[in-house]
């Protein structure tokens, strides 16, 4: 497929929604993503999705109805709301240019509320998979992107992973929220700012809501390794402030900036500065006091939200890693000029019983965007990036559709990415890893630039939702997925065929591409 036939088919499909009759829908659709706690979109009141818990408090009809709606264990009382599921994982691959794989997993999932002011969730899941899509050093060092831990076992390889938040309403206007997993912030499929593709980790957050106005702090404790040694995990930090605008009911707009720090500098172990936990300080002023070239990396990111209608949403989203004007305006490829940025729109139709979703976006990010001095104060964890899964100097054109019918249910999912990799003794800037002092020149740089890996990813899945609480569903699929290394000079293209019954996804099921390669 070229490019001018991937253009022509999303501008058909994009066509066919705009002129269809029905109903319209205001939902916003997410894709492959489950949240109970505060909406880190931010284009939201912080905490409004914990209002999820009270879909499934009641057990009505009979049993076939209870056995597809309702969750597996439920406890309620004057001051406790409890439920619970177990989580499966059934699944069995055919690929053309891989051996066959199969995959066997389960799990426990569960979420609560006491006394309408303490919330949890905390969700489990373990499999073993022959379906191999990371190296062997990955998986012996628990750097498997969404896995806390992982390890090789003869033919298969083991996963495991814990996601789990507690969050006190102490009136409605702030939220005290800890635990572990991995964060987003934006309204599309991926995003440039912070996308959730990571292993979780451990945090704690702060939020407030009043007039118009929300506001974030977040703490997180990350452990990244010292690249390119892949040996051992080493902690770092990172602090966040977030504020969205609620300028319209139909338009929002939020900033966003982080700082991250290792925990171990040159003279001292440092921990976790205190300099970084006042809530409302700027990070530039802080990070300039430490001198130059600063040890810490701070980012600025700023995005919006507009819904002109009830059926159609518009977002955007931009990061500045470092940026001067006066070198833009010269426009001889500055290296710091490091910025990234996103732009899309999603659409959701209902025709009686069906439901139509569309979501396209653009992505891209400028060379050396994300990295640092070194790989211990870059913008990734345990060896992937924090944003985008594609790293820097990347451009990425991504679909997807849903249609649904009752129970039934079709995902079709394309991306069309071009990625500049780096060469093993050039660094042209895609490898977040990679420190940006061995750049082999301060001008001429440009996006796209070096070895250039250009490859078409997608998958078309249908299936049946068995249980809604559970998420428990049967499908199947094919998928090409497209592996990125920098160890060849075009990347691999996988051809496969699946089967499964699941409630969780695992990695290669998930992804719509392999990029761990680009930073090995």
């Amino acid at each position: 497929m070229n490019n001018r036939s991937f253009i022509a088919i999303a501008l058909l499909f994009t066509a066919f929604l705009l002129n269809s009759n029905g109903l319209l829908l205001a939902q916003h659709t997410t894709y492959f993503r489950k949240e109970l706690f505060p909406d880190t979109s931010l284009t939201s009141k912080p905490w409004s999705s914990i209002e999820k818990l009270d879909s499934c408090t009641k057990r009505t009809g009979g049993f076939i109805e209870k056995a597809s709606n309702n969750p597996v264990f439920h406890y309620e009382n004057n001051a406790l709301f409890l439920i619970g599921n177990p989580h499966v994982n059934i699944g069995s691959t055919i690929s053309k240019d891989k051996e066959n794989g199969r995959t066997l997993g389960s799990g426990v999932t569960f979420d609560g509320k006491l006394s309408n002011a303490l919330f949890f969730s905390m969700d489990f899941t373990a499999y073993l998979s022959s379906v191999k899509t990371t190296s062997d050093s990955r998986i012996e060092n628990s750097l498997i992107p969404g896995a806390l831990w992982s390890k090789n076992d003869n033919r298969f390889y083991n996963a495991l992973n814990i996601n789990w938040s507690a969050a006190y309403e102490p009136s409605d206007f702030f939220l005290i929220e800890m635990g572990q997993k991995s964060h987003f912030v934006g309204d599309g499929y991926h995003s440039v700012i912070l996308d959730n593709e990571h292993t979780p980790h451990p945090f704690a957050q702060f939020s407030t809501s009043f007039w118009k106005i929300d506001y974030s702090v977040s703490y997180h404790l990350l452990k990244d390794v010292r690249w390119p040694d892949f040996s051992r995990l080493y902690p770092k930090y990172m602090t966040t402030h977030s504020v969205n605008f609620r300028l319209h009911e139909s338009f929002h707009l939020y900033a966003y900036e982080s700082v991250i720090w290792k925990a171990e500098d040159s003279i001292t172990n440092r921990g976790y500065d205190l300099s970084y936990l006042n809530p409302i300080i700027f990070f530039r002023p802080v990070e300039f006091n430490l001198g130059s070239p600063s040890p810490d990396n701070v980012l600025m990111g700023a995005g919006f939200r507009w819904q002109p209608t009830t059926w159609l949403k518009l977002y955007g989203q931009g990061l500045i890693d470092e940026f001067y004007l006066k070198e833009l305006k010269k426009s001889d490829g500055w290296w710091a000029n490091k910025f990234a940025f996103q732009g899309g729109f999603s659409a959701s139709k209902k025709f009686g019983e069906h439901i139509l979703n569309m979501l396209a976006e653009l992505n891209s990010a400028r060379p050396f965007t994300y990295s640092h001095i070194q790989s211990m104060q870059n913008y990734g964890s345990k060896a992937y990036p924090l944003a985008h899964p594609l790293g820097a100097n990347f451009r990425e054109i991504l679909l997807v559709g849903t249609w649904s019918y009752k129970r039934i249910n079709t995902i079709i999912r394309i991306s069309h990415a071009s990625v500049g990799v780096d060469d093993p003794d050039i660094n042209y800037g895609q490898n977040i890893y990679r420190s940006y002092t061995d750049r082999t020149s301060e001008y001429g740089h440009e996006i796209l630039q070096g070895k250039l890996q250009k490859a078409i990813s997608g998958d078309l899945n249908i299936g049946y939702l068995i249980n809604k609480s559970i998420n428990l569903s049967v499908s199947t699929g094919i998928q090409r997925t497209a592996q990125f290394t920098a160890q060849a000079d075009s990347p691999e293209i996988i051809h496969s065929f699946y089967l499964q019954l699941t409630s969780f996804l695992t990695s290669e099921r998930k992804h719509l591409y392999r990029t761990s390669g680009l930073y090995e």
